[in-house]
């Protein structure tokens, strides 16, 4: 029996591991009790709401509110007189986490899209004009607005009477609880609300973590979308007149003005067309809607990979009808394309354990002289064709796929409520009984006590912990991510069986 041997379980590494445990589920209770929101408590009405600068100026004449509903077979609609503005929407085919239909709903007696001119409120008498028409025209006959209604798109066409400015208000409330990024890697919670800004000079991405704030003044504006990861409203420009936005907002309150100020050119009558949007943030949705939308669905900063994976996955999903099997067949994918690099990489290792003794003997004999040491062992490695790093080539290359994949699971509508099978309802979300994590630790333990490796026994110690630091860092991120790796672990496995059978 070698006694110098290093034993993974002896004492003092299983006080270390438990220590980390406890850390981290005390961490997250922590961040859970900050952070959870007050889904109980009762949302407050008109009167409790917060009287705001803003809101004063808007309410300046009390007319009476008149309501416009509309119904096909993608959503009700509810337009108020107030502006021809969206009082709410609601999506008939979608639900939301809590199985309840999606619902857009304006914030006390600011409605959706609310049209203004020269900051005074328009009140509009609404009819229908055809099965997918309505039109408004206001009190004075000076702003007449013809809104074709397609899915889940209103494009707009306003026709107005010599005028300064026209204004349209977008107000909202993001929902409670709203969490920042680092809370929901930490709660397998979703962040708060966000804003894209896309203008003729640049895009602007802000997400909305508690105790934010921010204030914005843009011209040139194309498109706004506010929403959440897979929902939300947004507007974009479809005439000559570029406007400008000037917003205020933090984690509890959203104003945004898109301000048209018209040229001086003596005209009587002016026009404009724009289109505003309620729905899903799917890149085939958006697509039909306008190009420019697609930007509005963030990837980071590897977006160009994430688009190819979600690519590879909807042509998956065609074959399989399971977003699960697609990601499994996105692993085994990567796995066949990376399978001569891991050839490699084994050969490689297996080289540098072989010539670990001539190694050591070297460090050994100059380990007063660095420079000759170094210079040695090139040579030594040289002559066997060793690689020291080549074993790390093949995991490097996997780490951009795993962060596009999380984004792809975070960002695509796709993905949203997607189920595998079993327990397992929603990709998109954490394991419920965290047994896929569970089971890519262990694989992943296994897999590294078949794997040659040339470390020293203190190093060797360390790296055999990894396993379990990994599985609790995982474990409350979406099941997907979670699926690919331990489909990854196993196929690993069983390449790793073989190329010791085939040696």
């Amino acid at each position: 029996m070698n006694e110098n041997k290093p034993n993974f379980l002896d004492k003092q590494t299983l006080i270390a591991l438990a220590l980390i445990f406890m850390a981290w589920f005390l961490w997250e209770r922590h961040m859970r009790a900050k952070y959870t929101p007050q889904l109980n408590q009762p949302s407050p009405t008109a009167e409790q709401q917060p009287v705001r600068e803003e809101t004063k100026k808007v309410d300046i004449k009390k007319v009476k509110e008149n309501f416009f509903d509309f119904e096909d077979d993608v959503k009700k609609v509810t337009f108020s007189s107030k502006g021809m503005g969206i009082k709410e929407l609601e999506l008939k085919s979608y639900l939301n986490r809590e199985k309840k239909q999606v619902l857009f709903e304006s914030v006390s007696s600011l409605p959706f899209f609310e049209i203004t001119k020269n900051n005074q409120p328009l009140f509009f008498n609404i009819k229908a004009l055809g099965e997918n028409q309505i039109q408004g025209i206001d009190t004075k006959g000076e702003v007449q607005v013809l809104i074709q209604i397609k899915d889940f798109s209103f494009s707009y066409t306003v026709n107005v009477k010599k005028t300064d400015s026209l204004t349209i208000q977008v107000v909202n409330k993001p929902v409670e609880g709203a969490t920042g990024l680092v809370q929901s890697l930490i709660a397998g919670r979703e962040p708060g609300l966000g804003l894209f800004v896309k203008t003729s000079k640049e895009d602007k991405r802000i997400l909305f973590s508690k105790g934010r704030k921010e204030e914005l003044d843009l011209s040139q504006l194309e498109v706004l979308g506010l929403g959440g990861r897979y929902f939300g409203h947004a507007f974009f420009n479809e005439s000559d007149f570029l406007p400008r936005l000037e917003f205020r907002g933090d984690d509890d309150f959203w104003r945004s003005q898109i301000v048209f100020n018209f040229p001086q050119t003596g005209s009587e009558d002016l026009s404009l067309k724009y289109q505003t949007f309620f729905g899903p943030k799917s890149t085939d949705v958006l697509k039909t809607i306008d190009p420019q939308m697609i930007s509005w669905v963030d990837f980071g900063f590897l977006s160009g990979l994430a688009k190819i994976i979600l690519a590879f996955l909807k042509f998956a999903f065609l074959l399989t009808k399971n977003w699960g099997l697609s990601i499994i067949l996105l692993t085994v994918f990567v796995r066949i394309l990376l399978f001569p690099l891991n050839l490699s990489a084994y050969r490689s290792m297996k080289v540098m354990k072989k010539i670990q003794p001539e190694i050591q003997a070297l460090r050994k004999k100059y380990k007063k002289d660095m420079k000759t040491m170094n210079e040695q062992m090139l040579v030594l490695m040289k002559k066997n064709k060793a690689r020291p790093l080549g074993g790390c080539l093949p995991m490097l290359l996997q780490f951009p796929i795993f962060f596009a994949l999380y984004r792809v699971l975070g960002e695509s509508f796709e993905l949203y409520q997607a189920p595998f099978f079993g327990w397992i309802q929603d990709l998109s979300l954490k394991d419920p009984f965290y047994v896929v994590p569970v089971l890519m630790g262990v694989s992943m333990y296994f897999q590294q006590k078949i794997t040659p490796t040339n470390m020293d026994p203190a190093q060797e110690k360390v790296l055999r912990a990894l396993p379990f630091i990994f599985t609790l860092f995982m474990i409350n991120l979406p099941s997907g991510l979670n699926l690919y790796i331990l489909v990854s672990t196993l196929f690993g496995l069983v390449q790793q069986y073989y190329f010791t059978k085939k040696d």
